[in-house]
């Protein structure tokens, strides 16, 4: 699976390899974090029929390396050498080894940054209208505060803006990213953010409802299947049941809120947000970190 990034300045070079080095005629099968703890587990075999000596070199230095069985137990004996940050290995014909790596810990990056901006709010979270039905959001299950993706929203004021392409001064040499907690009064909306002349297009999922299902058949479809779904935007909140307009509550019945994530083009100034009454914003926040990597496509369609 591919992966993209936005360009910008990096310490790991234009190419990056998990793995720098195997031994010849050697196959690298399997490399992944132990079932315990956090070393890394190798699996290697040799192909061709003849001994092999050479190194296992990562991307990160190796500081220790212990054989292991197949099923991931320690196997008894002296441990594997390391030289010069590497795993130094003799392999016999056509075997295969297992490895337990403890690696140097990686570099950190920045330190993020982050910084709530004010919205026009202009409407009680409680008293949206989250279907045809007039549901509502119980105002004793709203939070005051909600953490998705390493950000941190403040919601303690209980109210929300409601799209009407208002606008919204960014701090001064923003840059970096811009998360919004948001919802569709309705079904999912394509919503479009205005960073001045920039327009960046973001698919607003349903605030209430089903937001995704697997493969089902259609009523009456004759074996015809509905395609299975999932919402772009990850659910940063949710509450487990409504209130009906005559007082009463549904339970089952959820709402959520999404956080949307919008790239902040280089000498934006101000946010325009949608002109789409159906969309309601309850927090924003610009942060600057390391470039987020995501996949270039959907992971599950």
């Amino acid at each position: 699976m591919a992966f993209e990034t936005e360009s910008h300045p990096g310490d790991l070079g234009r190419a990056f390899g998990l793995v720098r080095s195997v031994p010849e005629g050697t196959t690298l099968s399997a490399l992944k974090l132990a079932d315990g703890g956090d070393r890394v587990v190798a699996r290697l075999f040799q192909r061709t029929g003849r001994p092999v000596r050479g190194e296992l070199r990562l991307a990160l230095p190796v500081r220790r390396a212990l054989p292991l069985f197949g099923d991931e137990q320690p196997m008894h004996g002296a441990p594997v050498p390391v030289r010069n940050d590497a795993a130094s290995l003799s392999l016999r014909p056509f075997r295969p080894q297992t490895l337990a790596l403890t690696v140097a810990a990686a570099p950190r990056g920045a330190e993020a940054t982050a910084q709530t901006l004010r919205l026009p709010t202009d409407a009680d979270a409680a008293a949206l209208r989250l279907d045809a039905q007039g549901r509502t959001i119980p105002r004793a299950l709203w939070p005051s505060a909600v953490e998705s993706g390493g950000v941190a929203f403040d919601l303690s004021s209980g109210k929300v803006a409601v799209c009407r392409g208002q606008t919204i001064a960014l701090p001064r040499g923003a840059g970096g990213r811009l998360s919004l907690l948001a919802l569709s009064l309705g079904p999912a909306v394509r919503a479009e953010f205005r960073f001045g002349d920039r327009t960046i297009e973001r698919l607003v999922p349903r605030g209430s409802g089903w937001i995704g299902q697997w493969w089902k058949p259609k009523p009456g479809g004759e074996g015809e299947l509905s395609p299975a779904f999932v919402p772009p935007a990850p659910v940063a909140w949710y509450a487990t049941h409504l209130d009906r307009p005559d007082g009463s509550f549904e339970p089952y019945r959820f709402a959520y809120l999404h956080r949307i994530d919008l790239p902040i083009p280089s000498g934006a100034t101000s946010l325009t947000l949608p002109d789409d009454r159906r969309v309601a914003v309850a927090a924003a926040v610009r942060w600057s970190a390391p470039p987020r990597v995501e996949p270039a496509e959907p992971i599950v369609r």
